[in-house]
């Protein structure tokens, strides 16, 4: 039986807490993990959560919409779109999720159920919109929510790493 005198104890319960924040410094540094990128808005009661997981050699991003209010909201969309995803690097456009997709020109609308989500998911191959693969660097996501007046956006900037072998 390990017995201690008073303030004994406090020293190594110190010594192993800088021993684990130490790992943890390594594990982030080291890249063994990392962050995904998470940003939110709240317009009119309604909370848009954005999030994109890098899988490698694609991302995913999804996005949550949840109607903070207790009755119903109504998006509705003229076109038929209700989202806009660009990516750019250096102020210039890299892709566009709408290119090259048919929307139909009529009227549609969602409903969104007092506090509940509804998620719409988007997947970046890493290739821009003129088929070439993206290399690793600083990306500016822009979010553009169609159906509101002046299509506010969610933002975020996410970091592209170099492949590893």
């Amino acid at each position: 039986m390990i017995s201690f005198r008073d303030g004994e104890h406090k020293g190594l319960l110190v010594t192993l807490l800088d021993i684990f924040i130490l790992a943890l410094f390594i594990f982030f540094v080291k890249g063994y993990y990392s962050f995904t990128p998470i940003t939110a808005r709240k317009i009119d009661d309604v909370m848009y959560r954005l999030m994109a997981t890098d899988k490698g050699t694609f991302l995913n991003f999804n996005l949550k919409v949840k109607n903070l209010s207790s009755s119903p909201k109504v998006l509705l969309s003229e076109s038929g779109r209700f989202f806009e995803m660009e990516i750019s690097k250096n102020n210039e456009r890299t892709w566009t999720w709408s290119k090259d997709k048919f929307f139909p020109r009529r009227d549609a609308k969602i409903i969104l159920v007092p506090q509940k989500n509804r998620e719409f998911n988007f997947r970046w191959d890493k290739i821009d919109d003129w088929g070439k693969d993206v290399g690793p660097g600083e990306y500016l996501v822009k979010c553009s929510l169609l159906f509101l007046a002046n299509h506010p956006e969610i933002t975020m900037t996410l970091k592209i790493k170099e492949p590893v072998n």
